[in-house]
């Protein structure tokens, strides 16, 4: 699959987005041609601060917060003259339905797995399902080659009572996956490191 990264990014993108759709839905992939070793310092192409965010944009947020603390853990030193650059892209869109045939709603977890009986716990009534679905897509590029050395792209599916502490913990999980089998750094003992506090509870 490296080999893809030699040609079209798009390929890659579809190709993912085809495999996240089933299963896993949280994958990544990078160029085996690449010494990641020779990479010390990184930051974002994409924002990092955004005035005023709506729920899409504390996504790109938070997610980019999650790549950050993955950096920082594994020794790499946030710079202004970065060798690589991370581009977090939120694809996702607001989304209303009808439950499935067992009442249940699109969860981050299942896509299929948060029952409709958690209305009357919040004293509501709603007979349709509020959800947000998509691809959060990270892409790292190395800015002397000026090309993508590595990507991962996370499809969620997200109730919109899975906002908040649990909703950081899911992308947190996500990310982590994503860098579990690549060739980054391993995680240093958290001692040796600041880790980022720009994650945030998203959605209150």
């Amino acid at each position: 699959m490296s080999e893809k990264l030699k040609g079209s990014l798009l390929v890659i993108t579809f190709a993912l987005v085809a495999a996240c759709t089933s299963n896993p839905r949280v994958q990544s992939d990078f160029d085996d041609s690449v010494d990641f070793s020779q990479y010390k310092t990184f930051n974002f192409g994409s924002q990092t601060e955004i005035l005023d965010p709506d729920f899409h944009d504390l996504l790109l947020l938070t997610f980019s917060a999650a790549v950050e603390e993955q950096m920082l853990s594994r020794g790499y030193v946030k710079s202004d003259k970065p060798d690589v650059l991370f581009d977090v892209s939120v694809d996702v869109e607001d989304k209303t339905g009808a439950p499935s045939q067992s009442y249940e709603c699109p969860s981050y977890r299942t896509k299929q797995g948060r029952t409709m009986y958690l209305n009357a716990i919040y004293g509501e009534e709603s007979t349709f399902c509020q959800y947000t679905e998509g691809p959060i897509k990270i892409d790292m590029v190395d800015l002397k080659l000026n090309r993508t050395i590595w990507n991962g792209i996370s499809f969620v599916r997200i109730d919109y009572r899975e906002r908040g502490v649990m909703l950081n913990s899911f992308i947190m999980s996500d990310v982590d996956t994503m860098f579990e089998s690549s060739p980054f750094s391993p995680r240093l003992s958290p001692i040796f490191y600041v880790k980022s506090n720009r994650v945030s509870e998203i959605g209150h």
